[in-house]
């Protein structure tokens, strides 16, 4: 196993936060759609997504050795979802409250900090194996 640590206990953490966000979006999505600005359905279907990807990410966090190329993967996913989020609110593709744009950019830096971890973990992993 990798001595290095980093980028397992990153995809550990990127895994709890999608878990959690996404139960939490499907969950309550009724409830939030109204707080938010975003529909329930796209709550629903968000929160699914995320749910998947946690589970995707947390299989990859207990692999002996995490494959190089899995580890760029998840940073250009990550990448995605953060420019995507941005897009969101720029464009108005939803209503979004207040609230609504707080939440959609305040996760969307918390996807860059695990992003920046990942990217990190990833370069040290890669120095460990020359």
């Amino acid at each position: 196993m990798n001595r290095d640590r980093l980028l397992r206990r990153a995809l550990t953490a990127d895994s709890a936060a999608c878990g959690v966000m996404g139960l939490g979006l499907a969950l309550a999505a009724a409830a939030l759609d109204g707080v938010l600005g975003i529909p329930t359905g796209w709550l629903v279907a968000l929160g699914v997504v995320l749910v998947g990807v946690a589970a995707g990410l947390g299989w990859l966090a207990t692999r002996p050795t995490i494959p190089t190329g899995a580890g760029r993967v998840v940073i250009v996913g990550n990448l995605a979802w953060v420019a995507a989020s941005v897009v969101t609110v720029v464009a108005g593709f939803w209503p979004l409250t207040v609230a609504g744009t707080a939440v959609v950019l305040a996760q969307a830096a918390a996807v860059l900090a695990l992003v920046d971890l990942e990217y990190v973990g990833l370069r040290r992993q890669a120095r460990m194996a020359a």
